[in-house]
């Protein structure tokens, strides 16, 4: 009876755990079940995406990844750098990807609108593998659709992002092997597929990337070496940074660039040689950077003004550029012809960020039509100053020496005397003058060659109106000589008497005083004026006075004094500046080929204004000071004789 409770009991339990196991499998099958489902719907999701994405020609791809360095070279100083782009959020400006008009590129070409693959619709970075991703719509044109097609089926996967640099910083830590810069503030313009990216992660699926990652540091580690290398080898023979650009650019194994620095230093030897025994091989020779640049300035000097800069060899070739056309040249040459973003703020940057031809183009004209409107503008204190140059800006003495001692006669032991020359000095020095000026990327960008004229012209006219200010404030001011005496004192006799207008008794009273001065030994110096310098108030009367028509006998009502004794006896010099101080005052100075009068000192090496130049920081553009530096100072007060006139 046990016996058979116990298998009834064992059937039981069979029987729930065999129901078990059905359910189980059961259960097991219904999932598999939904998980087929799941997965058709999934596939069938996928399959709508794509046939969505065919019919709409869109893309995703990933222009930029965290942390990739890219090893660029500036045009400028050579200097060899890792340049990595920050995609913080904060960092990117993606304003111009997302504008809806930002092109999708066949590799950076700006050579045609047949360049132009698509459209970027929306731009966004990657809030989980902060990458900087696009989505790009193909062009419906047949030319672009196998292109389109070799992206779908990856088989073009890499791209590349043409972008502005407008912030960077100095990440460099000890034992880096190159200067590591930070891009902190930048803004992406274009997105291109490449052959070969500069950011080898860019358009690449996640599931290659770490494939790479290493490789790709070590080849960016022995570039960097390769580069410090050659340049190191170059800069120890003495040879031009451009040579150096050239074997890093063309990628030459360090090896070969010693070899290659060998055969250039003795082509070099070579090239002396013949031209120590034959000079007429090597002369007007001249290079093709400097051609272009001579080329570029004539062109943008003729169309500037053509009468006068007619075009002429190289510069025929670049007639037809606007200022934004140079600029883009220069921007291309300066990185030996590599890429830079096509739109016009990133060609302004690259042109203005480094020492390409176009800031030193800008330089070269500007100080053209600067020295022009200089030269140009009245100077009437030419007339009776000495144009000197300083070596320095420490205070410059000038000795006014006597007059030489008399001579006389030989004693009967037939011994000369010693004679001695008496001597005062003057002393002055120059100073530094100048003036910030700007030219906005938006000016040559509009090539409006009206704005960029002018910015010289009136900065020339500026500089040359400081100078005659300077002249004639000291002239008209209570100068103190090396004396101790003001300039114009009764003390130094060229004062007048009695203060009147211009007379012929005027006239002569002042002639008479100037032919009266004295040496500092006492001796006649018989000096004569030449310069009669007056205000506008009286260039009327001072061209009746030394007319010949305007007789002396009109005035004196005498018939045997019927000439004009001061006609064409002096030159008439009229400046309004003294207007200002004194319609009525009037001056006379001495011939300056006689005695010294005023000098104007200029920096050794220069006769005027000159421009230093920057890239803007507080303006978007170019910087240029304009810089003179002189002094001015009366030597010697015979010169000068004034009359404050009635």
């Amino acid at each position: 009876m046990s016996d058979e409770k116990d298998k009834d009991k064992d059937e039981k339990d069979k029987e729930k755990e065999d129901e078990g196991e059905t359910k189980e499998r059961k259960k097991r099958s219904d999932k598999d079940e939904d998980e087929v489902e799941d997965k058709k719907d999934e596939d069938e999701e996928d399959k709508k995406t794509k046939e969505k994405e065919e019919r709409s020609r869109t893309v995703e791809l990933c222009f930029a990844t965290p942390n990739a360095g890219v090893v660029r070279t500036d045009p400028g100083t050579g200097e060899t750098y890792l340049e990595i782009l920050s995609l913080e959020p904060s960092a990117v400006d993606l304003s111009r990807l997302n504008s809806g008009a930002a092109p999708l590129l066949d590799s950076h070409s700006q050579d045609g609108l047949n360049k132009i693959l698509g459209v970027i619709e929306r731009a966004w970075i990657d809030p989980e593998t902060s990458e900087g991703r696009v989505k790009a719509r193909f062009s419906k044109r047949a030319e672009v659709d196998p292109i389109l097609q070799d992206v779908r089926d990856k088989i073009i996967v890499s791209t590349s992002v043409g972008y502005e640099v407008k912030a960077y910083k100095d990440i460099t830590k000890a034992g880096d092997q190159m200067p590591v810069r930070l891009i902190t503030q930048w803004c992406p313009g274009e997105v291109s597929l490449v052959s070969v990216p500069a950011d080898k992660n860019a358009g690449i699926r996640k599931e290659m990337r770490n494939r790479i990652v290493n490789q790709e540091q070590d080849l960016v580690q022995q570039e960097i070496t390769r580069g410090l290398e050659i340049r190191k080898a170059v800069r120890v023979a003495k040879l031009s940074e451009e040579f150096a650009d050239t074997l890093v650019s063309k990628r030459t194994s360090i090896d070969d660039a010693r070899k290659s620095i060998l055969d250039e230093l003795a082509k070099q030897g070579e090239t002396q040689t013949r031209f120590q025994t034959q000079v007429n091989i090597q002369a007007g020779a001249q290079d093709e950077r400097e051609t272009f640049r001579k080329g570029l300035e004539n062109a943008f000097l003729h169309r500037l003004n053509p009468t006068k800069n007619p075009l002429k060899g190289p510069g025929q070739q670049f007639e037809a550029l606007t200022m934004f056309d140079m600029a883009k040249e220069c921007a291309k040459r300066s990185m030996g012809g590599g890429y830079f973003a096509p739109y016009p703020g990133a060609v302004m940057e690259r042109a203005f960020s480094t020492t390409s031809d176009f800031p030193m183009l800008l330089q070269n004209v500007v100080g053209k039509l600067l020295r022009e409107s200089f030269e140009s503008a009245p100077a009437t204190y030419q007339a009776f100053t000495k144009t000197v140059q300083a070596r320095d800006f420490k205070p410059m003495y000038r000795l006014q020496l006597g007059e030489a001692p008399a001579l006389e006669p030989l004693n009967e032991h037939g011994e000369y005397k010693m004679g001695s020359m008496s001597e005062t000095r003057e002393t002055y020095r120059i100073q530094t003058y100048g003036k910030r000026l700007a030219l906005t990327r938006e000016t040559i960008i509009n090539d409006d060659l009206s704005v960029f004229q002018r910015i010289p012209n009136l900065m020339g006219r500026a500089a040359a109106d400081h100078i005659s200010d300077t002249v004639y404030n000291t002239l008209t001011s209570d100068y103190v000589m090396g004396d101790g005496v003001k300039l114009f004192d009764p003390g130094h006799r060229n004062v007048a008497d009695k203060a009147s207008s211009i007379t012929i008794d005027s006239l002569s009273e002042a002639r008479t005083k100037i032919r009266l001065h004295t040496g500092q030994a006492g001796r006649l110096l018989n000096l004569s004026p030449k310069i009669l310098l007056i205000p506008a108030a009286l260039e009327t009367k001072a061209q009746q006075y030394l007319s010949q028509s305007y007789l002396y006998g009109v005035m004196k009502a005498q018939a045997e004094q019927n000439v004009n004794p001061f006609a064409g006896a002096f030159q008439v010099v009229v400046e309004p500046r003294l207007d200002a101080k004194s319609p009525t005052t009037w001056y006379m100075v001495v011939d300056p080929g006689m005695i010294d009068t005023m000098e104007l000192a200029f920096l050794e090496g220069q006769s005027g204004p000159y421009i230093d130049s920057r890239q803007g920081f507080e303006t978007s553009g170019i910087e240029w000071i304009v810089r003179m530096e002189y002094g001015v100072a009366p030597i010697e007060w015979r010169a000068f004789y004034r009359n404050p006139g009635a």
